[in-house]
């Protein structure tokens, strides 16, 4: 063999190599923006259905459909309903 026969350039990546990696990286930001979403969604839902479930109890008692708690009054009532009903 001689030496016109050995590639005269060391190792060249193909060209698409950069986009490649771009695309892989902005699919993985784009995975870690929808979780933090996802979450924070998530959290919004989760208070705003416990507080609409504490005014229902709440609504209970007053009406009276609820077994009164004994020694407990209010919230601590209200608290008690909601395990109960957990």
């Amino acid at each position: 063999m001689s030496s016109n026969d050995q590639p005269t350039q060391g190792y060249v990546p193909p060209p698409s190599t950069g986009h490649e990696i771009g695309v892989m990286f902005g699919f993985i930001g784009a995975m870690i923006l929808s979780m933090v979403l996802y979450g924070v969604v998530w959290q919004r839902v989760t208070k705003r259905n416990a507080e609409k479930e504490r005014r229902r109890v709440a609504a209970f008692n007053e009406k009276g459909w609820l077994k009164a708690v004994p020694g407990m009054e209010g919230d601590e009532a209200v608290e008690k309903h909601e395990n109960v009903l957990n």
